[in-house]
C-alpha cells in the first residue's frame, strides 16, 4: 500500500517544481479500461499477421506516446540519455515488425497497419524531443553515486524488472538502468541544494527511494555520509506516481529521513557493506560541498 501525502495535477507539479524528471512510463491520460497486462511489445510478438492486432491496444498507445511528448515539451520537464534509449528500442520494436510481416490481406490487416505506421511516426517525433531534454550525467558525482546506488538496488533485489531487457525478447539488448540513473540523479540534486522531481507510473521507484537513501545514509558510513544526510533531510526529491485510475499522489517518504536518528542500515550483506564503505571512504570528497 502506498502512502501519499497528496492528489495533484499535471499542471500543479509543473508550475510548484523547480526541475521534473519523466520516466518513460508517465504516461497519465491513457484509456486504462482496456489496457491489458502485458506489454504492448509482448501483443506485437503473440499476433503473427497484421489482422490479428487490437486496434484499441495500438490506439491506447498512441495516444500514451502522444500524451509523454506533450510532457516532455514543458519548460520544467527533463529526461536522460538511458529514457529515450527506452524510447528507441519501443520504435526498433514496432518497425521490426512492419518490416516482417506479410502484406495484409483484409481492410482490417490494412487498418492495422496504418495505425502501426502513424505511431512510429508519434515515436519518432517523442524520441527526438527527449534527445533534447537529456541533462549531462557525465560527471565524477554522477558516476561514484550511481556506483552506489547499483550495488544496493542490485544486491537487495529492490526492482520487479532487473532483468528487463528492452528491445529483444531473447534478451540480446543491453540492459538499460533507467530507473537506478534517476534515483541517482535525484539524488545529487539534493547534494546540490535542489529538491528535483520524479513523475512516473513505475511503482519500482517507491521501493527504490524508501531503501537505497536509508541504506546510503546508515551511521555504519559515518562520518563520509554526514553532508549526504544532511542534504536529504532537507531536499529530499519528490516521487509522483501515476496510479492505475490514471490520478496522480505526492509519495509519503519522510520515513526514510529518519536516518537522521536512526541510521543503522538494516539486513545487507557484510559484503554489500564493505564495499558501500569502501566507496564512501574513497569517494566521499566529491559530496561534501554543493557543486
Amino acid at each position: 500500500m502506498v502512502e501519499t501525502l497528496a492528489k495533484v495535477t499535471i499542471d500543479e507539479i509543473f508550475e510548484y517544481e523547480e526541475r521534473v524528471y519523466l520516466d518513460p512510463s508517465a504516461k497519465y491520460d491513457s484509456d486504462n479500461s482496456i489496457r491489458q497486462k502485458s506489454s504492448f511489445g509482448n501483443h506485437l510478438y503473440s499476433s503473427h499477421v497484421f489482422e490479428n492486432l487490437n486496434p484499441d491496444l495500438i490506439a491506447v498507445e498512441y495516444n500514451e506516446i502522444k500524451s509523454f511528448g506533450r510532457l516532455l515539451k514543458r519548460d520544467k520537464a527533463a529526461t536522460i540519455n538511458s529514457a529515450t534509449m527506452e524510447l528507441r528500442r519501443f520504435d526498433r520494436i514496432v518497425r521490426f515488425y512492419l518490416t516482417i510481416k506479410k502484406e495484409p490481406f483484409s481492410s482490417r490487416g490494412k487498418k492495422n497497419k496504418s495505425l502501426l505506421e502513424g505511431l512510429v511516426e508519434e515515436i519518432k517525433l517523442v524520441v527526438d524531443i527527449s534527445k533534447s531534454k537529456e541533462v549531462n550525467t557525465n560527471s565524477p558525482q554522477y558516476k561514484a553515486l550511481k556506483d552506489m546506488v547499483k550495488l544496493i538496488a542490485s544486491g537487495l533485489s529492490l526492482k520487479k524488472d532487473t532483468y528487463k531487457k528492452y528491445g529483444d525478447k531473447r534478451g540480446k539488448s543491453k540492459q538499460l538502468d533507467t530507473d537506478e540513473e534517476y534515483v541517482t540523479l535525484c539524488l545529487l540534486d539534493s547534494l546540490s541544494g535542489k529538491r528535483s522531481s520524479l513523475l512516473t507510473a513505475d511503482t519500482d521507484y517507491i521501493n527504490l527511494f524508501a531503501v537505497i537513501p536509508r541504506v546510503l545514509g546508515s551511521q555504519d558510513y559515518q562520518p563520509h555520509n554526514q553532508f549526504f544526510c544532511d542534504s536529504l533531510a532537507e531536499f529530499f526529491p519528490n516521487l509522483f506516481y501515476i496510479n492505475r485510475e490514471g490520478g496522480i499522489e505526492l509519495v509519503d517518504f519522510d520515513f526514510v529521513i529518519d536516518f537522521i536518528k536512526y541510521r543503522r542500515s538494516g539486513p545487507i550483506s557484510a559484503k554489500i557493506k564493505t564495499e558501500l564503505s569502501k566507496m564512501w571512504e574513497e569517494k566521499a570528497y566529491l559530496f561534501n560541498e554543493r557543486k
